[in-house]
């Protein structure tokens, strides 16, 4: 949806949604993918964004998303400890 629709107050729609044309599939691929998919993939953060499958698809996506898009992943900054 890119514009909400608008109610009054009794909810009768005073205008429609208006909706995108764009979309955007989740797919996680039982054995090997088909690579014929490769250049249809988006890489996002992965926090904050739709995730399914077990940890351990999850943890190879996010392995696989450092390599495909590590400005997502800055670095940590280190902590200085002062010595008491």
């Amino acid at each position: 949806m890119t514009t909400p629709a608008t109610y009054d107050d009794d909810g009768n729609e005073l205008t429609a949604a208006v909706l995108s044309s764009d979309y955007h599939v989740d797919v996680l691929w039982y054995g090997d993918p088909d690579s014929d998919w490769d250049n249809q993939m988006v890489w996002c953060a992965p926090l904050g964004v739709h995730t399914f499958g077990s940890s351990s698809a999850i943890a190879e996506w996010i392995e696989e998303c450092k390599v495909q898009r590590p400005d997502l992943f800055p670095a940590a900054a280190e902590e200085s400890n002062p010595e008491v």
